[in-house]
């Protein structure tokens, strides 16, 4: 096998899935603005306006502001080619791309038969879930090949000061990506303690940390921290919550393995494996269960489900140990050495199917939503006849205000009547017949309508400089 052919070839599927234009999301907007104010260097503005957008907003859409790492990577790629969402998606691409040689290096000392490292690099390298989201401007990818990366070197024993700055610069910039980047942290002193060998020195031990500790006091000095709201989800959390939360995420890690997520038949082909491997491997490869537990415990804790894309961190450790589960189970069963044949037919079949659902979907789907010629003329309209003070309700507040710099909360025809909004923007079939009779229609298109905090009397004056 040819690891850069393997590399070259996840690329490759990266570009087939990407597509003009974006899905609705919310993220992608945000994550866009951060970069672009970061340039006009109007990031305290845009913490202001998203705080009260977010505050406003009749249910939770995410932070204030989300950790500045990937804006700051994107902010000079959008200064120098603008907004072009082509662009954008290839270049947060090319951070899974990048993670392929990654797992590969970071697993290869893990079996004795190199097979099994590529085992692991094909599978997430081809599969379909994570070429998904290359057609999307997240934080996911970028944050993969920074948390992976850092896991690698940390792996390697680079106990030089060089070194250790190094990781720790990397342990940072995985948390300035996302915030669960803080997993790293214990899993640094777990192997630093049980599994590092030779010994680094005191001084070399803790060079990480305080470098860390130093980049973080520099960024808070220079970035607004915009978690604050999305923490205090954390109060809400149950017992409930938990327990619904370990059946969601062992599901979403069965559709992992297998694609499908099949209540009960992929859970338990996932997670008897995966556990069976943890247990007869934990001493060898503690620090890689440590990462594991605190990724998976904080999304346990956290009450909102956040898809497949936030165990993909873990991902390439969840095939590692379901691998050694397999193996082990096969091993007492008397079929040890049908364990590489066995898993090798697995392996194709998964890639032709994952590489199947890749191919079909680039080319039965559209996953623009957000930046049809529709909406285009929306946010052209917006941006030319409503005031630039006034407060547009709609589902998806960040991208109106990305495209139309009109600040916007979440509403809906449930909310709009006590809302701080003057305008609705609302789909004609989310429209009742008296929502659209209580307000003032200002301006009708093909697919949605604006409305006005208007008495349907006073509805021709105050459309003058609104409705064309």
């Amino acid at each position: 096998m040819d690891l850069w052919l393997i590399t070259l070839t996840a690329g490759l599927l990266c570009l087939v899935s990407i597509h003009a234009g974006h899905d609705w999301g919310g993220d992608f907007a945000l994550y866009i603005e951060q970069a672009r104010s970061i340039l006009d260097g109007t990031l305290e503005q845009l913490f202001v306006a998203n705080k009260y957008s977010m505050d406003n907003s009749s249910k939770l859409m995410g932070p204030y502001l989300y950790p500045s790492g990937l804006p700051l990577l994107l902010a000079p790629v959008y200064h120098y080619l603008g907004l072009n969402f082509i662009v954008l998606k290839v270049f947060c691409s090319l951070f899974f791309v990048l993670s392929v040689p990654v797992i590969f290096y970071l697993f290869r000392d893990g079996f004795q038969d190199v097979f099994y490292a590529f085992f692991i690099t094909i599978m997430i390298g081809f599969h379909s879930r994570f070429i998904y989201y290359t057609d999307r401007i997240f934080a996911d990818l970028p944050f993969l090949f920074f948390s992976l990366s850092s896991l690698l070197l940390m792996q390697r024993r680079r106990t030089g000061y060089l070194g250790q700055c190094l990781l720790g610069v990397l342990i940072f910039y995985s948390y300035f990506t996302r915030d669960i980047g803080i997993s790293l942290l214990p899993t640094l002193l777990t192997y630093q303690l049980f599994q590092q060998q030779p010994r680094p020195g005191k001084i070399s031990l803790i060079i990480p940390y305080f470098v860390f500790a130093v980049l973080f006091a520099a960024s808070s000095q220079v970035f607004p921290q915009g978690g604050g709201n999305h923490y205090e989800e954390l109060f809400s959390a149950s017992l409930q919550s938990f327990a619904s939360n370990a059946v969601y995420y062992m599901g979403l890690i069965g559709e992992l393995l297998t694609l499908k997520n099949i209540t009960g038949i992929s859970m338990v082909a996932a997670m008897v494996p995966i556990l069976a491997g943890m247990m007869h491997n934990w001493k060898k490869h503690l620090y890689m269960l440590v990462y594991v537990a605190a990724n998976l415990l904080i999304l346990l804790i956290w009450p909102a489900r956040q898809g497949i894309r936030f165990i993909f961190p873990v991902a390439p450790f969840l095939v590692f140990f379901w691998l050694k589960g397999v193996r082990y189970i096969l091993v007492r069963c008397g079929q040890g050495r049908r364990a590489k044949p066995l898993l090798a037919g697995y392996l194709i079949m998964f890639t032709v199917v994952s590489v199947g659902h890749i191919v079909y979907r680039s080319v039965s789907e559209d996953t623009n939503e957000s930046y049809t010629p529709e909406m285009l003329g929306i946010y052209g309209y917006i941006s030319e006849n409503v005031g630039a003070n006034e407060i547009m309700g709609f589902k998806k507040p960040r991208v109106l205000r990305l495209f139309t710099a009109r600040n916007a909360i979440y509403d809906d025809e449930g909310h709009f009547g006590e809302s701080v909004a003057t305008y609705l923007l609302i789909e004609k079939s989310e429209a009742s017949p008296q929502l659209v009779s209580e307000y003032s229609l200002v301006h009708e298109f093909a697919n949605y309508l604006i409305l006005a905090k208007v008495p349907p009397s006073s509805q021709s004056s105050a459309s003058k400089g609104v409705a064309n």
